[in-house]
């Protein structure tokens, strides 16, 4: 199976931190993976969390969830922030 590629920018959250990641729409902060050592039931996995942008007023649920590999939890942040724009009237 192919691997997503990534539509948004992402780097390193903390330089420290290897397998965490911030994605970016311009200045806007489309989400956040990193990989999950702590959740019992996802050690392992990649979460993703979607991001803030100030136009954000309402939330779109869910925001958050884990994936098996870092491309596919950047995916389903990219897919949350398309989501968020459209119900947001922006394109």
């Amino acid at each position: 199976m192919t691997e997503p590629t990534p539509k948004y920018r992402w780097r390193k959250t903390w330089e420290d931190e290897p397998d965490d990641f911030t994605g970016f729409d311009g200045a806007g902060v489309v989400g956040r993976i990193f990989k999950d050592m702590t959740t019992p039931n996802a050690k392992g996995k990649w979460r993703w969390a979607g991001g803030h942008a100030p136009w954000i007023m309402k939330m779109v649920m869910p925001n958050n969830g884990w994936c098996d590999t870092p491309r596919q939890a950047a995916k389903a942040a990219e897919d949350h922030y398309e989501i968020m724009k459209k119900a947001h009237g922006r394109t």
